[in-house]
């Protein structure tokens, strides 16, 4: 620009990149006519930037619009600016939504997966207590024998004296038999616990184990996932389907064992 006292200076604010369908012209969300907007840049390229003065852009004398050389300069190139990526916000959000709905399909198959397991398991349970009732031979008195299998009927209380006194005759015989048909029964439950290496010092006999459904459980020590064995079953009575213990008399190593049971399970009587 001239100097002089009639020269004037103007200031305008472009800016950049703000999406503009044109290159150049007011910006949509302003009125201001000094500040100016620019298209929309590639993402990811590089720019370099440079800012031209016009001081005359045509002769006042002239009325020829092809003959006019306009004054102006140029600065230099400025160092190449490199524009941003894409916001990822949506490819974000998008992978965050696909994650999601398969952490759900997952979800949703692995608990159909432990029902549909869980069922089986009641069902093969059921089936095993009515193999055990159907096989096993309740006190009673012995009708016959069909098959292999003993048939025996419920016992009056009136007869169970002489019914009883007839069991110890010659030497306990009849009893004796009525025990041998009860050693089979309930011997398909798991014994997962008592056949770990790490629990097998603690039998001291190890053809009598505690099965897993009935086995006492001693609290954890220092996160050892076997200190909570001990050879010792639940026993129901006529109150409680827990109303005492059997237990394998204590091994030197297991003595604290046995005392540690005892004070847990709130003993009152051995």
């Amino acid at each position: 620009c001239s100097e002089g006292p009639d020269s004037s200076t103007f200031t305008y604010n472009i800016s950049l990149g703000t999406g503009m369908d044109l290159l150049g012209g007011s910006c949509e969300s302003s009125r201001d006519p000094s500040h100016l907007c620019d298209g929309p840049l590639k993402t990811k390229t590089s720019y370099r930037l440079s800012v031209r003065a016009f001081t005359q852009m045509f002769e006042k004398e002239t009325t020829d619009l092809q003959a006019w050389s306009p004054l102006f300069t140029d600065t230099f190139l400025s160092t190449p600016v490199i524009t941003k990526t894409e916001p990822l916000s949506g490819v974000i959000e998008g992978i965050s939504a696909g994650l999601f709905l398969i952490i759900m399909i997952i979800g949703i198959t692995a608990l159909l997966i432990c029902r549909h397991r869980a069922h089986k398991l009641v069902v093969e349970r059921s089936v095993a207590r009515m193999s055990v009732r159907r096989e096993g031979s309740p006190a009673g008195v012995q009708l016959g024998i069909r098959g292999s299998r003993r048939v025996s009927s419920p016992i009056k209380v009136t007869n169970f004296e002489s019914y009883y006194n007839k069991l110890l005759a010659d030497s306990n015989y009849l009893l004796s038999e009525q025990y041998e048909d009860l050693k089979d029964v309930g011997r398909n439950q798991p014994l997962d616990s008592a056949l770990l290496p790490e629990n097998r010092g603690k039998n001291r006999y190890n053809n009598i184990l505690p099965y897993d459904s009935t086995r006492v459980k001693l609290s954890y020590v220092d996160d050892d996932p076997c200190s909570d064995y001990i050879n010792a079953s639940y026993i129901p009575g006529n109150h409680f389907r827990r109303e005492y213990i059997a237990t394998q008399g204590p091994l030197p190593g297991t003595k604290d064992d046995f005392w540690k049971m005892v004070w847990e399970q709130n003993v009152h009587n051995m």
